[in-house]
C-alpha cells in the first residue's frame, strides 16, 4: 500500500507527462525507486543499512539520498522507520508478542529508540497505542444477504 502512494505522488509531482524521453528517464526511476522500497519493505526486519538500498537501486548512498529525498520527501531511513513503525503498530494489535519483542522483530535494536520514534510517529506509546486501540470494537460490515430488515413496515 505504501508503494502505491509513493507512486501516486510521483505521478502527481509530473514524474510522468507523456514525453517519450522524459518518460523513458520517470520510467528507469520509478523503477530505482521500486527496487529500494521492494528491498526495504521485504527486509525491514533485518540490519538495514543505506548502502545496501542504495545498491539496489543502482546508484551511491549519497546520490541515492538524494534520489529519494526528491522524490518522496523523506529520507530513506526515515521511510524504512517509518514503514518499521506501521509493522508495528499491526503486531500490537495482532499478536502476543511484548513491545520490545515487537521492537526488535521490526528491526529496531534500540527499545527507547524504538518507543520514541514510535510516539513520533503514532503520537503515543507503544503500549498506550496497544491499549486504546484494542479497546476499539472492529465493526464488520455485514454482507448483503446477511442483512435483515429491522421493523416489520420494511417487509411491505
Amino acid at each position: 500500500a505504501a508503494l502505491y502512494r509513493f507512486f501516486g505522488c510521483l505521478l502527481q509531482a509530473g514524474c510522468y507527462d507523456g514525453n517519450p524521453e522524459k518518460s523513458r528517464s520517470a520510467r528507469r526511476k520509478m523503477v530505482q525507486l521500486k527496487r529500494a522500497l521492494t528491498f526495504m519493505e521485504e527486509h525491514f526486519s533485518e540490519q538495514v543499512t543505506l548502502e545496501q538500498i542504495a545498491a539496489q537501486a543502482e546508484m551511491s548512498p549519497r546520490y541515492f539520498c538524494r534520489f529519494f529525498q526528491e522524490l518522496t520527501h523523506r529520507s530513506p531511513i526515515e521511510y524504512l522507520n517509518y514503514y518499521r513503525i506501521e509493522q508495528a503498530g499491526d503486531r500490537l494489535l495482532h499478536s502476543a508478542l511484548s513491545v520490545t519483542e515487537i521492537a526488535y522483530s521490526c528491526g529496531f535494536n534500540d527499545l527507547s529508540y524504538f518507543i520514541r520514534v514510535f510516539k513520533k510517529q503514532k503520537g503515543v506509546t507503544p503500549k498506550k497505542y496497544e491499549e486504546t486501540q484494542r479497546l476499539r470494537p472492529v465493526v464488520k460490515e455485514k454482507p448483503e444477504w446477511h442483512a435483515v430488515p429491522q421493523k416489520t413496515e420494511e417487509l411491505r
